[in-house]
């Protein structure tokens, strides 16, 4: 099924929702993006990272139809970044495996993220899209922990 037969099935609410979900979702993503490009607080950064309930609630819409795999469970763990503590004072803190490991998480939610977001203009496949979109979920749930995981280790230890 093409995105747009499925939003046309959809009842227009129903596709405003959608289309409002996965706007909201992206531009928390976004937003996410140009404060770590502004070196804005972490704790910032992981309220937007962690906040991704419009993607997750879009992700399961689209995976209520016939045939689309389980959105799984791409839900970021408990915790919170610790405040006062700067994108690139952290980012410089972190080992050399750390730092990657969250670079190439954040790339790669970023870039599913804006791939599902073309699928769906292009009209593709809804299954493509979903499935962008649940790669974008579960990278950003990998980032958080992975922040999560610093922060507790690393950065609350006095290191």
């Amino acid at each position: 099924m093409r995105f747009r037969d499925y939003l046309d099935s959809l009842r227009p609410s129903d596709q405003e929702r959608l289309i409002n979900l996965l706007t909201l979702g992206s531009g928390r993503l976004a937003l996410a993006l140009r404060l770590i490009q502004r070196d804005r607080s972490l704790t910032e950064i992981g309220e937007l990272l962690a906040a991704q309930t419009a993607l997750r609630t879009a992700a399961r819409i689209l995976v209520q139809q016939p045939g689309m795999a389980s959105i799984g469970s791409a839900t970021p763990p408990p915790g919170t970044p610790r405040p006062g503590v700067h994108w690139q004072a952290f980012i410089l803190r972190l080992t050399e495996p750390q730092r990657s490991q969250v670079l190439d998480e954040l790339d790669a939610g970023v870039d599913a993220a804006r791939r599902a977001g073309e699928l769906a203009l292009a009209d593709d496949e809804l299954t493509a899209v979903s499935g962008q979109l649940q790669r974008a979920l579960q990278a950003l749930t990998q980032l958080w922990r992975v922040l999560v995981e610093v922060v507790r280790t690393t950065l609350l230890a006095g290191a």
